[in-house]
């Protein structure tokens, strides 16, 4: 067996910004040069695809907050009269006794009224000015049926007149949600429409908290990856990354954008 000694020595030189070029020479089987280069802005890429990403949720996040929201929308609408015509007129729907003064109902619909409060801080009777918020159902209300709320504590005042349903002055929590029934003689119309919008400091936006979810999402997908984007075209045009380098911070800033802002911007399961 041969034994050798060999005495290695090593310098680097670079070539370009963030490219690091490294030259070995060994002997004693004579002086050989071995040269490779390492991508310094690989790894700045790598951070990028996650900072990026983590930033734009973030940011995101921070302004839905920034103002107190209150979603109303009609996620569901039933009637209660559905068989064929010729049926139909022979069923009668009565709200109350007939003996007592009841009333008889020509198109009875129940529609489920979603509230949901979100942001920064909670909605006080006082915000409502001493007025309700009065949301037109476009049919006549016969009646509100009974509200269910998550959490349960404080419960949502609830009142009607005419075809608008009437909120409050209450207390509502952030981040809490409310499924107000109401019986109609007609068909309801969606969207919802806020006659007076007598809170203080607080949008009264149309629309389920999910849909809005859902929407923010989408967005924040897309201007993490628009920004990933710009940056690698930057980098691949002053020729500091190469073209697959470049792809993999934007497939990267993708997957991880979707990832993130689904454990930050969470649905929520119906009332």
């Amino acid at each position: 067996m041969l034994l050798c000694e060999a005495v290695i020595h090593a310098a680097y030189t670079t070539d370009m910004p963030g490219n690091i070029r490294y030259r070995v020479f060994y002997s004693p089987m004579g002086l050989v040069e071995e040269s490779y280069s390492v991508n310094g802005w690989g790894f700045v890429g790598f951070v990028a695809a996650i900072v990026i990403p983590a930033g734009g949720v973030w940011l995101s996040d921070w302004l839905s907050r920034r103002r107190t929201r209150l979603f109303c929308a009609m996620p569901r609408m039933t009637s209660l009269l559905t068989t064929a015509g010729d049926v139909r007129e022979y069923l009668q729907v009565w709200h109350g006794d007939p003996q007592a003064g009841g009333r008889r109902l020509s198109d009875p619909h129940i529609a489920q009224i979603a509230i949901t409060c979100d942001g920064r801080s909670d909605i006080s009777s006082h915000d409502f000015q001493e007025q309700p918020l009065a949301l037109d159902l476009g049919a006549p209300i016969v009646a509100v049926l009974q509200p269910r709320g998550r959490p349960v504590r404080p419960q949502l005042a609830v009142g009607h007149q005419g075809a608008e349903l009437m909120i409050g002055p209450c207390l509502i929590s952030r981040r809490q949600d409310f499924s107000v029934p109401v019986l109609l003689d007609g068909v309801p119309v969606a969207p919802l429409d806020p006659l007076k919008e007598g809170i203080a400091n607080v949008d009264v936006v149309g629309g389920t908290w999910n849909e809005r979810v859902m929407n923010r999402r989408v967005k924040t997908i897309v201007f993490c990856t628009l920004v990933a984007a710009v940056v690698a075209l930057s980098l691949r045009l002053t020729d500091v990354i190469h073209t697959n380098q470049a792809w993999t911070i934007v497939i990267v800033t993708l997957f991880l954008s979707q990832f993130i802002s689904s454990r930050v911007f969470r649905q929520r399961p119906p009332l």
